[in-house]
């Protein structure tokens, strides 16, 4: 795979003093080691470059300019085209806006595989252009390499469920906490002899990531309750590139609804650009409230009005309020067999204890699934129900489409499923040998009660076993919505 290295990128790899190491320099450490241990190739853009040369001190200028003499350049770098402009508005010559439209071009091109880049505002732009899924993070830039092709490291722990008393308060992940938040150790303090809920992912003697939550009644910022306040989530830089945030926002989703709060809100400070981009990715919206500290407050639903039921469209309102609640207007069965269903679904293998949390791809909630199926009916927004083919015999797990490929190229193939993939390369390159059907979907719940066989054939669903996906019959369709709808 090809990647391209932003301008962000370059300083945090080649600091030019102690003073430029940043929190950020690690994962990209991390990433340039799984780069080269994988055999991928990375790139510098000439507009990068240039914007290096600019710098006013001299004396980094000239060390950086002969540290980046080990990346190769872009050869032959595409120029800006109206697929862009017409999305973006022209931007002005000389301005940064044109550099940022020549390191997309580059993308859309298919010059390299991906764009790696810190720069928020530019992320944001590559989703405009519908270059989302590979302009990335350095942490998802990192997750990606390591869900293609697996470098070995040592699985991490389940989730584990403590209370705040047992936490360690000189652990490494409170050290930037307390930079942020005057008065820290008192309130840590607090959240212990309040005996707080708290998650946590341990590595060894440390924490890797943690979330400490409070319930409040409400009304709070608005917010009608039964509230849950999000009081600490953090991923230690030492494990980003793990997709444990999104691990462990699925543990919090599944806790809120089992106790059937009413919203989930997160005070956030405007600089922790890459937590506010994950937690828009999933339904958390900013509201118009601030803290006395100056943060900002990011909420999420979790009970739709019944005008949310027809304002929004599937996929939509899925984002907005899920994981638990789908809308339902079309929906396929879709059967998976036991290698892929234990890696997609590990919450559902008999032995659950020895796999929960030891796979960020599994464990998640935005997952991928390929197959030969020749069917072309889904879309964004339709629910798949997963059966267990082989195993239950039974459909347990229920996901939304988010989007869907055909394709028989293994770099096309490749590129869509990004981090999210349970297959290696190489079996990717084995399955482009017919065309294959990819779906990207967001799982909304694994069933406690799966649904069987003899079920869904009284009730109309399914004739038998479902050999390929195959579209819900009519007749049971209000059914299927009536099990699904109220998960």
């Amino acid at each position: 795979m090809k990647l391209l290295l932003d301008t962000n990128m370059l300083i945090r790899l080649e600091p030019a003093s102690g003073g430029d190491l940043e929190e950020g320099t690690r994962v990209a450490v991390e990433l340039m080691n799984a780069v080269q241990r994988q055999g991928h190739q990375v790139f510098v853009h000439p507009k990068s470059l240039a914007e290096l040369g600019g710098d006013q001190n001299a004396e980094r200028r000239e060390l950086r300019a002969i540290l980046v003499r080990k990346y190769p350049v872009l050869p032959a770098p595409p120029r800006t085209g109206s697929e862009i402009t017409d999305a973006l508005g022209a931007p002005r010559p000389g301005s940064n806006d044109e550099v940022d439209f020549e390191l997309l071009a580059a993308v859309h091109a298919n010059a390299v595989d991906y764009f790696v880049t810190d720069d928020t505002r530019l992320r944001k732009r590559a989703e405009k252009v519908g270059l989302s899924r590979r302009v990335l993070s350095p942490s998802d830039a990192l997750a990606t390499l390591r869900a293609l092709l697996p470098i070995e490291i040592r699985p991490p722990p389940a989730v584990e469920e403590v209370f705040a008393h047992e936490l360690r308060a000189d652990d490494p992940i409170f050290a930037s906490l307390r930079q942020d938040y005057r008065g820290f150790d008192a309130w840590l303090e607090k959240c212990k002899r309040d005996q707080r809920k708290a998650w946590r992912i341990m590595s060894g003697a440390s924490i890797a990531a943690l979330a400490i939550i409070k319930h409040e009644t409400g009304p709070e910022f608005g917010l009608d309750g039964p509230l849950l306040k999000l009081c600490t989530f953090k991923v230690s830089p030492d494990f980003r590139g793990f997709r444990f945030g999104e691990l462990m926002l699925k543990t919090v989703f599944d806790y809120a609804f089992a106790n059937q709060l009413r919203a989930i809100y997160v005070t956030v400070f405007d600089r922790h650009e890459e937590l506010i981009s994950l937690l828009e990715q999933f339904g958390f919206e900013r509201i118009p409230a601030s803290t006395a500290a100056g943060e900002g407050v990011m909420a999420k639903s979790l009970h739709p009005k019944e005008g949310d039921w027809t304002s929004l469209d599937e996929l939509a309102f899925h984002v907005k309020f899920g994981p638990r609640h789908v809308k339902v207007a079309d929906a396929f069965f879709v059967p998976i067999r036991d290698h892929y269903h234990s890696k997609l679904f590990p919450e559902l293998a008999e032995q659950r204890s020895l796999f929960m949390g030891r796979e960020a791809f599994g464990n998640s909630i935005l997952k991928a699934y390929l197959c030969h199926a020749n069917t072309r009916r889904l879309k964004a927004g339709s629910v798949v129900l997963f059966y267990h083919s082989g195993g239950t015999e039974a459909v347990d797990a229920i996901g939304v489409v988010e989007e869907v490929l055909v394709t028989s190229d293994p770099a096309e193939l490749v590129r869509f499923v990004g981090k999210r993939t349970v297959y290696s390369i190489e079996e990717m390159r084995a399955m482009c040998e017919g065309e294959v059907l990819a779906l990207l979907f967001r799982q909304a719940t694994s069933l406690a009660a799966p649904i069987g066989l003899s079920s869904l054939r009284e009730h109309g669903a399914l004739v038998g076993h479902p050999q390929s996906i195959v579209r819900v019959r009519e007749a049971g369709k209000e059914w299927i919505r009536a099990q699904v709808e109220r998960h």
